[in-house]
């Protein structure tokens, strides 16, 4: 089969969005389809080399990349429309999108769609073209990332949703990847740690934004000074605010690795002792303030799991849909001290680490890109 995945996501990017499509884009290639990618031309701002763009985000099946640009005025909407009529020349069969818009406008050319949401109909104009999408015979499928977010649109659009239409598909991970990672001494020594016997290694991997807990680390880490913490991700913006407050604090057990290419992540929790995942109640995203924490399904999350390392995390609603008392530590999202108590037993019990980590590790199989790509498709 030939699918037409098109992006509103830049390729390549540092984004999380980018690293799910290419990820999906490599699974639906490995399940034997030939996949045509269609995203916006790559910003000047953004210093990746496009050649290196399979290493960037550890994409190991090639599949056809095509990039058009954005016009300045048209904009969005000359993008979808070159991009449908790039598919109808290639003569795909399928459409794969997580643009409500490009879903619809699909329809009118009367070609077969599936939508990805990561998130309700947002602004003027994607809620009304929801639910005309709805009531489309070229809508295939819509998943949908969790079940919160089903729910919500349940409640919403009620009168236009069919069960048979709808899968909750949570994000997934790339398991080849953390089948080779490298011992947990090969992997300090690579990163040049420098840490004695004993001494708990404490990881976040992701964006630095408000309301990812990166205030909370950093007082974790005041607390307690005999741990190390590796911050791995984040623009050079946000690094350089929250390293002031670390010089202000005097805080010299966190170090900032910035960002890293997907490839590169498993290196990083293999180094580790303990992944941390402090999601607040009010996150930022690239778009700004959002309550997306009701809805989400981190990447970090099945990487984690996927590494086989304890897992301590915010106990909210939607991240129980995966993880709970048998795969990780859950904490209140701002009880600084129930954090810093978790982390001191966790450090302290090698077997509590090791049986959560398993759990988690035989957890994740289920969720590989892979099998999610097939189940997208049945």
């Amino acid at each position: 089969m030939r699918i037409g995945y098109i992006s509103s996501s830049i390729i390549p990017s540092t984004t999380a969005n980018s690293i799910q499509v290419m990820k999906m884009c490599q699974a639906f290639a490995e399940l034997g389809n030939e996949v045509i990618l269609i995203a916006p031309k790559l910003f000047k701002k953004i210093k990746i080399e496009f050649k290196d763009v399979w290493h960037h985000y550890g994409v190991t099946s090639r599949f056809e990349i095509k990039l058009i640009s954005k016009q300045k005025f048209l904009g969005t909407y000359f993008f979808t429309l070159c991009a449908i009529i790039y598919t109808c020349m290639c003569k795909c069969d399928i459409i794969y999108t997580r643009s409500v818009l490009v879903a619809y406008c699909t329809t009118l050319f009367r070609k077969t769609v599936i939508l990805e949401l990561h998130s309700l109909p947002m602004g003027r104009a994607e809620p009304h073209l929801f639910r005309m999408l709805l009531k489309s015979h070229f809508l295939k499928r819509i998943i949908v990332i969790t079940h919160s977010l089903l729910k919500l649109l349940t409640n919403q659009y009620a009168l236009a949703l069919e069960n048979d239409k709808i899968k909750v598909l949570p994000d997934g991970v790339d398991i080849k990847q953390f089948m080779n990672a490298p011992e947990q001494k090969t992997a300090r020594r690579y990163l040049k740690l420098n840490t004695s016997i004993g001494e708990s290694v404490v990881c976040y991997t992701g964006h630095l934004y408000e309301g990812r807990g990166i205030d909370l680390i950093l007082e974790l880490a005041k607390r307690l000074p005999q741990m190390t913490f590796l911050i791995v991700g984040g623009n050079t913006g946000d690094i350089t605010k929250w390293r002031l407050i670390q010089v202000q604090e005097k805080i010299n057990n966190v170090i900032f690795f910035g960002f890293v290419p997907n490839a590169m992540i498993p290196l990083y929790l293999s180094a580790s002792d303990i992944l941390i995942m402090p999601y607040q109640e009010k996150i930022s995203i690239s778009g700004g303030i959002s309550d997306v924490y009701r809805w989400m399904s981190p990447m970090k999350m099945f990487e984690y799991m996927a590494s086989g390392k304890l897992i301590i995390a915010s106990d909210i609603p939607v991240l129980r849909e995966i993880l709970n008392e048998t795969n990780a530590i859950l904490c209140p999202p701002k009880d600084i001290d129930f954090w810093q108590r978790s982390l001191e037993v966790a450090a302290r019990d090698s077997q509590l680490r090791e049986k959560l980590g398993k759990k988690a590790r035989e957890d994740a199989q289920k969720y590989s890109w892979l099998n999610r790509a097939r189940l997208c498709l049945m």
